[in-house]
């Protein structure tokens, strides 16, 4: 025991005890009762799992690399916006956003976010508008890629329709009054699972689409109705179902 404990014991006694309350044991620096302590500093493990075991000098590789691959994208012409951005200028944050776009993982919240800490017009607001565009126009390319996709399996599936039931005129008339090139997703996507669809369920949803159409039209409701391709599709499903037949009744009763 130390010369000072000895004389500090001998002055003071067993401290713990003549404090009457027992003392709680602190890890950090300011205890545990300071309020906000560490509460905005990430684990270690956090910050690993984030940037992984990357040295300084790999990580200043890692976004050189995507600065190249900027670079590379202004050559290709994308977009004029783009060439008047100074890569070597933008925050990391900006190119960790770019890196995940690449990957297909980068979310509009997230460009939304980023944008609004700078200014408009500024080369990281106008950077993150980009990534914002990028975003939407891969959204609008995939709807079209799956709306192509549906299609073709829609054709598939009239073809087996009309293999299957070529003996049957009633329903054969039905399989060739549908028009695939006018018919939407649900539709296209109906067809596809004629088999196992609800035809109640699809029912509810062309009554919100033609209560919208024929919404402060009144006298109109039946000739908008049974004009439109999806009416018809709704009516050849039934036949093709022996379900009997559509009528423009159905969806204006849900107006009133």
């Amino acid at each position: 025991m130390s010369g000072f404990r000895k004389t500090f014991e001998h002055e003071v006694g067993d401290y713990k005890k003549s404090l009457g309350v027992p003392i709680e044991e602190t890890k950090t620096p300011f205890g545990k009762g300071v309020e906000g302590y560490g509460k905005d500093i990430k684990p270690i493990d956090e910050l690993e799992e984030k940037y992984g075991q990357f040295s300084e000098r790999e990580k200043d590789e890692r976004y050189e690399n995507i600065r190249k691959r900027i670079r590379e994208k202004k050559r290709g012409d994308v977009d004029i916006h783009l060439s008047k951005i100074d890569e070597d200028g933008l925050p990391l944050e900006a190119l960790d956003l770019f890196e995940k776009y690449e990957h297909k993982k980068l979310h509009e919240d997230e460009v939304m976010l980023f944008t609004s800490k700078y200014e408009i017009g500024s080369e990281e607001q106008v950077f993150g508008a980009l990534l914002r565009t990028w975003i939407l126009d891969k959204k609008s390319m995939d709807v079209e890629k799956e709306k192509a996709r549906l299609k073709e399996e829609a054709k598939q599936k009239l073809g087996y329709l009309r293999a299957k039931n070529k003996e049957n005129p009633h329903i054969m008339a039905h399989v060739d009054n549908i028009n695939i090139s006018s018919l939407r997703w649900l539709d296209l996507n109906t067809l596809k699972n004629i088999e196992h669809i609800n035809v109640g369920d699809y029912r509810d949803n062309l009554k919100e689409y033609f209560g919208n159409r024929t919404r402060g039209k009144q006298g109109r409701e039946f000739a908008i109705i049974e004009e439109d391709p999806r009416f018809r599709f709704y009516c050849s499903l039934k036949g093709i179902l022996n379900l009997g037949p559509g009528s423009p009744e159905e969806f204006i009763i849900s107006n009133k």
